[in-house]
Parts: structure tokens; C-alpha cells; sequence
């Protein structure tokens, strides 16, 4: 029951909420340091959805460090703006583990929250399997390379029950929903905020290590190998 939940999980989606707000606040002007505690707020969904998914938050975390790391030194707020600016600069933006790179990776992870909740505040009927199927076909599908793309879609089958996802952030169905759409209100604005920097860029399918690719696989509990992309006239940018 919800009432049994321990306090950082009852606090789930009130975080979430706040967080977002207070990225919204700062508008054009969001800062790093903004940006960087959203992404604390949000990739602790990955682990209420099973244990493949969970990877995905491992991969979140050392991207949103190497965020957290160029402002921990520094005294004034560094817009995030100015981060892709100096990346575009030093023609980094689309470089593997750039800063710009992980800032637009990390956003798509806003996307997915934002896809994730707007399926669940639409039906109640709506499954945990089918709101983030949808999600992450709206998010993070689009830079994902073809093995992890299967990998996610196989660990779709073992999402938690929507009761079970609920119970494990510790909420119901009627306390979620208020959190919920305080987390809508503003999210998409925050996307857009970000994203605008982009304009013109395309931007590189991601190169998962040798390990993020392990725990992917593993987390099917096989030890089955990935399979191979049939060839494509598309590659991945290397």
C-alpha cells in the first residue's frame, strides 16, 4: 500500500513536479545546475520499470555527471545555452560524450517522462508496457542504434502491473494524477527551451559501451548475445 512506501519513494512525483517547475522558472536562461537536478528528479523512474531498464539510468547518471562536473567549479550559474554554444564552437556538439551530445541525449529523457505521464493521466486503462512503449518510441527510439532499440523492446514484457508501479512510487491512481499534470504544465516548454539550440544539427544515433550493452543483454537473463542488424544503407555516424 502507498501508506507503507518509504519517504523518498512517496516523494517521486512530487520531486518530479518540482523539479520541472523550477527548470520552467529560469526559461531561456536555464542553468545547468537546473537542468542537472531535473535529471536526478527524473531517471529515478527507470527504477520502478524492472531491472533492464534500470540500465538506462546507469547511462543517464555518467552522462548528467559530466554536466555536474563543469559547473561544480564554478560560481555563477552556467546557462545551458552557453554549454551548446562553446560545444558548437569547438565543433563538438555531435562528438561521443560531449557535453551538448549528453545535454540532448539527457533531454530525451525529459521527453520520455513527459510521453510516459500524458499516457497515464489520458486512460487509466492505459498499461505500464503500452504507456512506455510509447514513450520511448517518441524519445529515445529515434538515437538509440538497433540493438539497444531490441533489447528495450524485449524488456517492455517485464514492466511491473500499472497497480504495481503505482504502489512501488507510492501513490494511487487519484494522488498521482495532480502531480502528474503539474509535471505536463510545463515540461514540453523546457523540451523546447532546449532543443531550439539544436535547430539545424542532426544528431548521431548513441555508441553504447561494450558494458552498457552487457547489462542490456544480461538483463534478459539469458546471456544471449545481441543479434545483427541486417546491413542498412543507414549506418550509425561512427
Amino acid at each position: 500500500m502507498a501508506d507503507k512506501q518509504t519517504g523518498a519513494q512517496q516523494a517521486f512525483l512530487p520531486n518530479l513536479a518540482s523539479a520541472i517547475k523550477a527548470a520552467h522558472a529560469e526559461g531561456e536562461n536555464l542553468s545547468t545546475n537546473t537542468f542537472v537536478a531535473l535529471i536526478d528528479a527524473v531517471v529515478r523512474v527507470f527504477d520502478y520499470l524492472g531491472p533492464l531498464l534500470q540500465v538506462a539510468r546507469m547511462d543517464m547518471n555518467i552522462k548528467n555527471n559530466t554536466l555536474r562536473e563543469v559547473t561544480e567549479p564554478l560560481v555563477d550559474p552556467l546557462p545551458v545555452s552557453s554549454l551548446v554554444e562553446a560545444d558548437k564552437r569547438a565543433n563538438k556538439v555531435t562528438e561521443k560524450d560531449s557535453r551538448a551530445r549528453n545535454l540532448h541525449r539527457l533531454t530525451a529523457v525529459v521527453t520520455f517522462m513527459r510521453v510516459l505521464l500524458e499516457n497515464f493521466v489520458r486512460s487509466r486503462d492505459i498499461t505500464v508496457k503500452e504507456a512506455a512503449t510509447d514513450a520511448y518510441q517518441q524519445s529515445l527510439a529515434p538515437v538509440h542504434p538497433y540493438m539497444v532499440r531490441t533489447a528495450v523492446w524485449a524488456g517492455m514484457y517485464i514492466l511491473p502491473t500499472r497497480a504495481s508501479f503505482m504502489q512501488q512510487i507510492g501513490e494511487t491512481e487519484d494522488s498521482a494524477r495532480p502531480h502528474a499534470l503539474e509535471f505536463l504544465k510545463y515540461c514540453k516548454a523546457v523540451e523546447d527551451n532546449i532543443y531550439k539550440h539544436y535547430a539545424g544539427i542532426s544528431m548521431p544515433t548513441c555508441q553504447p559501451s561494450a558494458s552498457i550493452l552487457s547489462a542490456l543483454w544480461g538483463g534478459r537473463g539469458g546471456g544471449e548475445q545481441p543479434p545483427q542488424q541486417a546491413s542498412s544503407p543507414q549506418q550509425a555516424p561512427q
